[in-house]
């Protein structure tokens, strides 16, 4: 029996509707849960405890950390096109930072970074393989980085099982990063990707994560790019630090440095908009576990929400700008 094309596109349609209108409603009732939470003088209270300028500081040391983003992504292109300009790169990597903000997913934006350069002449599937290469790196920093500072924690008590269980992880995530780096490994791909070369989709998939193998033959490249997350992350968890430390919340770096990598894994997941009540719900009861009064660690996500907004704002520009060139080009 033939499948009707556009029948096919209008369930499809109807589908990611439904999906966009459930995110948007997860958001809402987070967003609804927190707010039942707050106790307004409390958290007026806290934010009165902020010193403007170190609001600033932690604007800036966040914009920081998103120019090393889009360093990290100039780097991995470098790969497939090595006179590939780093200020033609930033602005596009900006523009998917202001999208992944108020898109219903935490990957949506490197979706338009990627279209936006794509327009500029770079090769689309080169765009993808380095946004990709670039999400699979930040995400295995992060595991590591979080798993083992956890570990380490003073604030956070953990019996001898959930030790050896992160042991594990740790471990895990180290030799699944190998194996997938092996010979045997591409060759099962390539292995794939003659068996289903016909197969647009499948074809077209496993030839992404051909090119992404590639990124093997240049380890000092990749080396660059985790030494530029490491610091990147570094940095965001250290404007929680300080916006932390600011209102009154007493707890160690290393402390940070294991809870908010979780926070980043959760606020990723495609269950709401930009990750937005997912991040603020999960840092909350976070900190809730390492005894930390609710009402300051409401305080603290909303804080962080508003630096993290101010610090992405010039992707707005770069949209507005890139409309403004449209309409000059226009005859």
């Amino acid at each position: 029996m033939a499948i009707n094309p556009s029948r096919e596109q209008g369930v499809n349609k109807h589908r990611k509707t439904i999906l966009i209108a459930i995110k948007i409603v997860v958001t809402a009732v987070l967003i609804g849960w927190l707010a039942t939470k707050i106790d307004y003088p409390a958290l007026s209270e806290s934010f009165s405890l902020l010193n403007p300028l170190l609001l600033a500081s932690a604007v800036g040391l966040h914009v920081l950390a998103f120019i090393l983003g889009g360093l990290r992504w100039w780097v991995l292109l470098r790969h497939t096109h090595d006179r590939v300009n780093f200020y033609n790169v930033l602005p596009s990597y900006y523009l998917g930072l202001f999208f992944n903000n108020i898109l219903p997913t935490g990957v949506g934006g490197d979706v338009i970074r990627t279209i936006h350069l794509n327009l500029r002449g770079l090769r689309a599937k080169d765009l993808i393989v380095s946004a990709l290469t670039d999400r699979i790196i930040g995400l295995m920093v992060v595991l590591l980085l979080g798993i083992g500072s956890i570990a380490f924690s003073p604030e956070v008590s953990l019996d001898s099982d959930t030790r050896v269980i992160l042991a594990i992880c740790f471990s895990a995530i180290m030799v699944g990063g190998l194996l997938m780096l092996s010979p045997r490994f591409i060759a099962l791909i390539e292995s794939l990707q003659r068996r289903y070369q016909r197969n647009r989709v499948r074809g077209t998939l496993l030839d992404i994560i051909r090119l992404c193998y590639s990124y093997r033959s240049r380890p000092g490249l990749v080396l660059r790019a985790l030494v530029l997350t490491l610091f990147m992350q570094s940095l965001v968890i250290l404007v929680y630090y300080l916006l932390g430390s600011s209102i009154g919340i007493e707890l160690s770096a290393i402390t940070y440095f294991g809870i908010i990598p979780i926070v980043f894994i959760a606020a990723n997941l495609p269950v709401s908009v930009g990750g937005l009540g997912v991040r603020e719900t999960a840092l909350v009861a976070l900190l809730a576990a390492a005894g930390i009064d609710t009402q300051r660690a409401i305080a603290l996500s909303l804080l962080y929400l508003l630096v993290l907004w101010i610090a992405s704002a010039p992707g707005a520009g770069v949209m507005l700008l890139a409309k403004k060139n449209i309409v000059h080009q226009a005859p």
